[in-house]
């Protein structure tokens, strides 16, 4: 890793591990942090310090450069500070990658390489938390996000996309009179899916999203 004194710290994201690869390293963990950059690591030989690297960590299996749209928590010269917090989520040799005033990213894993150009969804969103997978099996998969608005009200919105393209499929805020509004929720809130509903853990109730 590249450590760093200005608080672009690679510690805001949770890293995961990936199942065994058949190219190259078996074990591989991908991680990323404030600087939007995704990490992809041999777990069996993590690289160590490198006292020769600037941007790119050549001690790792992959370094890839967050897209040119994202500011890697640097206040840009124009548009919206860009960051990432939470944690990543893996299904299907694909990598999906959550941020805040940015859209949801998927990167595909093969060969044990991940691709540099990911796909995005068609919009940004605000403070996106960790995302959630329902799938049946190698199909059907369906990423769930929570976005959270700015305090002091912290209303939240659930959002369903569909995890091959990123369309989106559901969000609560479009239900008519409000049905499906959640309320007030803290950051980095994460869904929870389970029998064909969706769990969410408000700052006053538990809501559940599903078909009754």
């Amino acid at each position: 890793m590249l450590f760093r004194s200005d608080d672009l710290d690679a510690g805001s994201t949770g890293p995961v591990l990936l199942p065994d690869q058949t190219v190259g390293p078996t074990h591989l963990i991908v991680g990323t942090g404030k600087t939007e950059e995704l990490w992809l690591l041999n777990r069996d030989n993590m690289g160590g310090w490198c006292s020769t690297c600037s941007t790119t960590n050549t001690n790792i299996v992959q370094d890839v450069e967050r897209p040119s749209y994202l500011s890697g928590c640097l206040q840009p010269p124009t548009g919206l500070l860009t960051c990432r917090y939470g944690a990543l989520t893996y299904w299907n040799n694909t990598v999906y990658v959550p941020g805040t005033n940015a859209p949801l990213l998927a990167y595909p894993l093969t060969n044990g390489v991940l691709a540099t150009t990911p796909l995005r969804s068609v919009q940004g969103y605000g403070n996106v938390n960790s995302p959630s997978i329902s799938a049946h099996g190698a199909t059907n998969g369906i990423v769930w996000t929570i976005t959270v608005g700015p305090p002091p009200v912290n209303s939240g919105v659930l959002r369903a996309f569909d995890a091959v393209t990123l369309k989106v499929l559901y969000a609560s805020s479009q239900a008519p009179s409000g049905r499906d509004t959640m309320g007030s929720v803290a950051h980095f809130l994460t869904p929870t899916v389970a029998n064909g509903k969706v769990y969410v853990a408000t700052h006053t109730q538990l809501v559940v999203y599903g078909t009754f």
